[in-house]
């Protein structure tokens, strides 16, 4: 039985004969019964995880990474953390409590507010609606999406703020182009029906930011090669410029930079559908009740923010930006701080989780600043000495919160596969 976002989905390709994939993927994720808006994804009852429901220690080391970066701004007496696609405000709620036991006076200052596109019952009161795509008319190079049925939205997005701008997961989740390489040029990939199945037709781009995306990589790409181009990403960083006057972008997602992302070794693109916990390729089954993301393009990023006079101060991956900031030292002092051996190990399961190589340890941390000046952030570089402070708070899981027990959870694959203690600190924290 068709869902009720496919059969919107069908009448505006049946009214129009074809429309983009990033239309389509809008839609099947956000349209009226998408993926996204049936229920809260994530979680212990939700599909999957990210990196703040394995473990309270991400937003600790999060808290230490914004007390550094209000130190370098100059210790301001208001200092705002804007999270977009905060989903179920977890995150905000560790860096609040873990700042407060941290630093008395960076919790002062501190003023987090967290946004998401969709806010479901259960979220926590502090996160806000906001919509990522506020204009409605399409120009030369921007994603021609269109109008969107509108949810209630709460308060609007600050502006002119001093802080950071953060983001988990969330510029993969953007719509985007599908397109092909044919006889050395690039074809956008449509959706049209076909039989009365969803089916692509080839045919030119529906606006120049695809190939001026691409631009002269297209020579190095082989015939028949599949990607995405997410032109969200422009949108998104002026948004982010609008809220910050000075300050951080603080960016966790997996992707690359444009060369690899378009690289003969991922010719069939980087498109995932996830159903049922299961990875799957096509995306037009199951439209609005599976995911849908793609590989960040890094460069682009980079391009975006630079538009808005932000400069790149460094990546990392997320393994070596979290143990550069001190999960080696929570891991360590597991046993001699916690009351037994099965809270130790339980706390120990969602730390490794964080940095796991094969998993969210290999997601891409990317920082950029305006008006901070040259400052060496300890994400990126580690510390400047051993010792230089002292050991922060242990944050640990605790009864009747939000984190997910990745020992006894549902998500076996995640605690069975864990590194050994010892393998966390087989190589040096730099990424």
């Amino acid at each position: 039985m068709a869902s009720i976002v496919e059969g919107i989905i069908r009448q505006r390709v049946s009214e129009r004969g074809r429309i983009t994939f990033a239309e389509f993927m809008e839609l099947a994720l956000y349209g009226p019964g998408g993926y996204y808006m049936q229920r809260r994804r994530t979680g212990p009852s939700g599909d999957y995880f990210t990196a703040p429901h394995a473990h309270p220690g991400f937003g600790a080391l999060i808290a230490v990474q914004l007390r550094e970066m209000w130190r370098a701004l100059g210790a301001p007496a208001r200092f705002m953390a804007v999270e977009l696609g905060a989903g179920d405000g977890l995150l905000a709620a560790d860096v609040a409590s873990y700042s407060a036991r941290l630093d008395p006076g960076f919790a002062k200052a501190l003023e987090y507010l967290a946004f998401d596109r969709v806010v479901h019952e259960g979220a926590a009161s502090q996160v806000r609606g906001f919509d990522p795509h506020p204009r409605t008319k399409s120009r030369a190079g921007s994603d021609p999406l269109p109008p969107r049925e509108r949810g209630q939205q709460g308060a609007g997005l600050p502006s002119g703020a001093t802080g950071c701008v953060m983001s988990n997961e969330l510029l993969d989740a953007l719509p985007v182009h599908r397109f092909t390489v044919r006889n050395g040029r690039v074809l956008e990939l449509y959706v049209t029906l076909r039989e009365g199945k969803f089916d692509e037709v080839a045919d030119e781009p529906s606006t120049p930011g695809t190939k001026a995306r691409l631009g002269l990589l297209v020579k190095s790409l082989p015939e028949g090669f599949r990607g995405e181009v997410n032109l969200g990403i422009g949108p998104w960083a002026a948004q982010v410029a609008g809220v910050l006057a000075r300050g951080y972008v603080l960016t966790v997602d997996y992707g690359h930079d444009r060369t690899a992302l378009y690289s003969p070794e991922r010719r069939r693109g980087t498109l995932r559908c996830y159903y049922r916990h299961t990875l799957g390729g096509n995306p037009f089954d199951h439209a609005g009740d599976q995911d849908m993301t793609a590989h960040v393009d890094f460069s682009a990023v980079d391009e975006a923010l630079a538009a808005h006079g932000f400069a790149v101060d460094g990546y990392a991956s997320q393994r070596g930006f979290l143990r550069s900031l001190g999960l080696d030292n929570f891991v360590a002092r597991l046993r001699g701080e916690c009351r037994d051996q099965a809270e130790a190990d339980a706390n120990c399961a969602g730390l490794l989780e964080l940095v796991r190589p094969d998993g969210m340890g290999a997601f891409r941390v990317a920082i950029h600043s305006k008006g901070a000046g040259a400052v060496r952030l300890t994400g990126l570089h580690g510390p400047p000495s051993p010792g230089a402070e002292d050991a922060p708070p242990l944050p640990l899981l605790a009864e009747g919160d939000r984190h997910i027990r990745l020992a006894r959870s549902k998500y076996p694959h995640a605690a069975s596969s864990l590194p050994a203690w010892k393998d966390l600190f087989s190589d040096p924290p730099a990424s």
